[in-house]
């Protein structure tokens, strides 16, 4: 009798285990960490990843990392956000490198974009477009700080989605406009920014 409790014991042993690590792997990963946990755990995994890697700044729910080295080029940031309710890292913003002219973030845009649609399937949505299609190429870039410029696609996949997008930041050390990937954790994150709704221009 006594050995079956020990037999039955140890079972139920090896299924929590096994529950716990299937719970980890539900979550969308990056750079191999879930996308999960305390915030300042993810954090420190993140700055391990590079030895002289840093905390920059806060930004809302968001903590800057940076400067890294990724794919043998300098100049990547972190954005790590957690629910602004809850310290549970719920996504994880890759910043790639600023560029010179409109031209190289087009190009790489698109060359994203068609790398992740070959990963996760056709988008959900995507709009690329000014608020004035004249808008020369030399003026381009500013316009995704004035709110007059939204690149942006939306992909789903099971365990969550990632947004590849153009993005203007105000902030220092980040006053730049900065091609971005963003992985969003479907389990800790209520509901996904959905892009392609809407356009300048339509009713």
């Amino acid at each position: 009798m006594k050995t079956k409790a020990i037999t039955l014991l140890f079972f139920s042993a090896a299924i929590l285990a096994l529950a716990s690590c299937s719970n980890s792997s539900d979550h969308m990963t990056f750079w191999g960490a879930a996308i999960d946990g305390p915030k300042e755990k993810f954090i420190k995994k993140m700055l391990n990843k590079q030895s002289d890697t840093k905390v920059l700044a806060q930004t809302g729910d968001g903590t800057l990392l940076g400067v890294y080295k990724y794919e043998g080029t300098n100049g990547y940031f972190l954005i790590v956000d957690s629910k602004p309710d809850v310290d549970i890292v719920n996504k994880v913003s890759l910043l790639f490198p600023s560029m010179h002219a409109w031209k190289e973030y087009e190009t790489k845009y698109f060359e994203l974009k068609e790398e992740l649609t070959r990963k996760y399937g056709e988008s959900a949505g995507s709009i690329e477009q000014f608020l004035d299609p004249d808008t020369p190429d030399r003026d381009k870039p500013s316009k995704f700080f004035l709110g007059e410029a939204q690149y942006s696609t939306l992909f789903y996949d099971e365990k969550g989605s990632v947004e590849l997008s153009i993005k203007g930041y105000g902030q220092q050390p980040l006053y730049d406009v900065r091609i971005t990937i963003t992985y969003i954790d479907g389990i800790n994150n209520e509901s996904y920014e959905d892009v392609g709704d809407e356009c300048w221009g339509e009713e």
